[in-house]
């Protein structure tokens, strides 16, 4: 907490920090939310931070090191005493990364001149309290908002998190750089089952939200996605387009599955008879891995008119994976339904997915 102030005041009262404070404001970031989230700024020094604890509270370099706060030097002198540590963030915007309940992590740094030298963020070093991978950004400020709104939009950046909330869109948290782990999705469920991914649409955006979906997949939650405007981050989409407009694109968000199978076969140009073979190969896995009887019999159906073909062609490609075990995601439990009835088809394709054993006793029976 003290770094905080620490950090909080250089960004408020410190001349030197005018820079900082015109870069957020050129991104339109409001005073209120300056405080709400807390945001700071570190000083170009090498030892400000450093100076400051040990003159202030006595603070150990050992403490203040074990924090993520400073940094050892990787080759330090005898005679360099007071000198082998230095400041971890310098001359970056500061995040403070609190968990759900709103205690204080970590941090992470953004710069604001662009550097071929140095990575645009810098997050703290893992220690006994901060695990990457353990929290997402955001959620204290949003956990009451997903509860009531039942869905939670995941972004990528620290940006495209405060500028939803900024404009009212308070249901969100970003993963900030790291791919879904289980602990995120765990932790993200214990609010709503329903996900709307919103990554950049770039190259990269669309590879993450793949493998994001892949973690939230394995535990069953109901993944929606939404493709943002090419060139377009959620940051800039609704500081442009308004946060109505970004509502309108999450209320007609396709469902992951749709999304994912209509880009392959795009992706994939012109069909001819080998290309719709290739393609069917591609999604095999990623069909089998539906779990859900209903999602799996409509994807089977959306590609089977996609590439002009019937479902037993597909049913035939299934077995072939499951002969051949390529899995799309790790084992999940199927979703079940009392007392619902549903075609031949449909207990196929569930059990090509999900019980290899059984599947091949019922497929080599079947004639394709």
């Amino acid at each position: 907490k003290k770094a905080v102030d620490y950090f909080s005041q250089n960004l408020v009262n410190n001349s030197k920090s005018n820079e900082a404070l015109e870069y957020l404001i050129s991104r339109d970031i409001s005073n209120e939310t300056i405080k709400t989230y807390e945001l700071g700024w570190a000083a170009q020094s090498w030892r400000n931070l450093k100076d400051y604890f040990v003159k202030s509270y006595k603070t150990p370099h050992i403490d203040l090191d074990k924090a993520g706060l400073i940094k050892k030097k990787e080759k330090a002198g005898q005679d360099q005493k007071d000198d082998i540590y230095y400041d971890r963030f310098r001359a970056r915007i500061i995040f403070p990364l609190k968990d759900v309940r709103g205690r204080i992590l970590g941090f992470a740094g953004r710069i604001i001149v662009k550097s071929d030298q140095e990575a645009k963020y810098l997050n703290s070093p893992e220690t006994e309290i901060y695990k990457k991978g353990d929290q997402v950004f955001g959620l204290n400020l949003a956990k009451e908002s997903i509860r009531k709104e039942d869905r939670v939009f995941i972004f990528e950046g620290y940006f495209d998190q405060i500028r939803a909330h900024q404009a009212g869109i308070k249901n969100t948290v970003a993963t900030c750089g790291t791919a879904l782990t289980s602990k995120q999705v765990s932790l993200l469920k214990n609010y709503t089952k329903n996900i709307v991914l919103v990554f950049d649409s770039d190259q990269a955006g669309q590879n993450a939200a793949e493998k994001g979906y892949k973690a939230l997949a394995e535990q069953g939650l109901n993944i929606a996605l939404i493709k943002l405007p090419e060139g377009d981050d959620p940051d800039s989409f609704i500081q442009k387009q308004g946060p109505e407009e970004f509502l309108d694109l999450a209320d007609k968000a396709k469902p992951f599955w749709e999304y994912f199978i209509r880009k392959t076969v795009s992706d994939a140009g012109a069909i001819f008879p080998g290309k719709k073979r290739e393609i069917v190969e591609k999604l095999a896995p990623f069909l089998s891995s539906l779990n859900n009887h209903i999602e799996r019999s409509e994807a089977v159906k959306l590609l089977s008119e996609a590439l002009v073909i019937d479902d037993k062609t597909l049913l035939g490609e299934l077995k072939k994976t499951v002969a051949s075990r390529k899995p799309f995601l790790g084992k999940t439990e199927p979703s079940r339904k009392e007392g619902v009835k549903y075609p031949e088809e449909y207990y196929l394709v569930h059990l090509i997915g999900d019980n290899s054993v059984l599947a091949q006793k019922i497929l080599n029976r079947v004639e394709l």
